[in-house]
């Protein structure tokens, strides 16, 4: 009998524990294989280091029980046998799988349970940012774009200036409430003015994986531009290996919400 049991579609954390001391733990590479009882089969989601350990996020694609078994350089982390998961049916009408190209008609989108998708999107680069502010205020927001039936969300992963400013361009007064720029939390270790690039702050992360659960939860596709180069964001070197390990961590986190697309 399997130990969890989680809705199709939806997500789940295996999290796992080391005792051994790593220099960098953000650097450890760390997968895992899944198989439904009916063969179908998901390889290599990568995991990632959340602070006191390690997660795999996992979100079933079919029904029925998932067997999950890790792989790592690290032998602590490595070929352990994960909980069953039993997926059982979806039941938020808003969720229908991953976003893709209608394999029926290619120049169209649709859900992997074939139900269709139009977008109709609205810009909200500075949304991670109102989420730190005031989440519960954020969330309304979100539920009033859904009710104007607005279906996909363009936003930054993150960004430091350049999505408010205190005047309009018609130099009225911006309410100060509604300022989100700088950003309360960075991605890295240290600030945008000092940072530690060898490090992430996963107290950033886990607000933001706040949001994108939320967005999930609602139905909204979330068109993510992971890394912009135009607002005064102090990023590791290009193709340096704190910009790589940025880049892998950011996947291996968001990999499960079917809602998304990737903006590279």
């Amino acid at each position: 009998m399997a130990k969890h049991t989680i809705q199709r579609y939806h997500i789940y954390d295996f999290s796992l524990k080391s005792a051994a001391q790593h220099d960098n733990p953000f650097s450890v590479q760390l997968s895992a294989t899944f198989e439904n009882e009916s063969g179908e089969k998901i390889e290599n989601l990568p995991g990632f280091y959340d602070g006191d350990g390690w997660k795999i996020r996992f979100s079933p694609t079919c029904e029925g029980v998932w067997h999950g078994r890790t792989s790592s350089d690290h032998p602590a982390l490595n070929n352990i046998v994960l909980d069953d998961i039993e997926c059982v049916p979806n039941e938020n009408a808003n969720l229908h799988g991953v976003l893709q190209i209608d394999p029926q008609h290619r120049q169209k989108f649709s859900f992997s349970d074939a139900t269709p998708f139009v977008p109709l999107g609205f810009e909200c680069d500075w949304l991670f940012s109102y989420h730190q502010a005031d989440a519960e205020r954020c969330h309304r927001h979100i539920d009033l774009i859904a009710e104007h039936g607005f279906n996909y969300i363009v936003t930054n992963l993150y960004a430091h200036t350049g999505f408010s400013t205190r005047q309009n361009s018609d130099e009225r007064p911006v309410d100060p409430a509604y300022i989100f720029s700088p950003p309360a939390m960075y991605p890295f270790g240290g600030s945008n003015d000092e940072p530690n690039h060898s490090t992430l702050n996963v107290v950033f992360f886990a607000d933001f994986d706040r949001l994108m659960r939320y967005l999930h939860n609602r139905g909204i596709v979330v068109h993510l531009m992971i890394q912009v180069q135009n607002k005064s964001v102090r990023w590791p070197a290009r193709r340096s290996p704190e910009d790589d390990v940025f880049w892998r961590y950011v996947v291996a986190r968001y990999q499960a919400f079917c809602n998304l697309v990737w903006d590279v």
